[in-house]
């Protein structure tokens, strides 16, 4: 079984950090912790708010990550569902590959590429953090 069926189905709570539950920033911050050991910072924002988000992404939440072209496993993904990146999920290397992420209403998913885009997410971005898998 892959590591991500773990996360799958866990409930989305704003400002969740995990295990039992989770927003699209605390699960990607778990998963690297769990997956990486790597501690990425804590998010001080209302996951309701897009705006909030936004900021977050601009203000250099994501110092430490580099951006890159083709996703591997593990990799942080920027996702959006208009021109500016509000949402982020975690790139899982499996069935073609596609994204863990949290969402209100849905809990912690799994999507491919096309499923993605007919829920109306766009991937804005790759971003890869230096991971050495615990």
């Amino acid at each position: 079984m892959h590591w991500a069926a773990e996360y799958i189905g866990k409930p989305w709570v704003s400002g969740g950090q995990g295990p039992e539950s989770f927003d699209c920033w605390g699960l990607v911050r778990y998963v690297m912790r769990q997956r990486c050991g790597v501690a990425l910072p804590i998010v001080d924002t209302d996951a309701t708010r897009v705006s909030q988000v936004m900021r977050c992404f601009r203000d250099g939440s994501y110092a430490g990550w580099e951006k890159v072209n083709e996703p591997q496993e593990l990799d942080g993904v920027l996702m959006s569902h208009a021109k500016h990146p509000h949402h982020v999920g975690v790139w899982v290397d499996t069935m073609g590959g596609g994204v863990l992420h949290c969402v209100n209403g849905a809990g912690v998913v799994f999507m491919d590429r096309l499923h993605l885009r007919l829920s109306g997410w766009n991937i804005i971005s790759f971003w890869r953090h230096e991971c050495k898998p615990v």
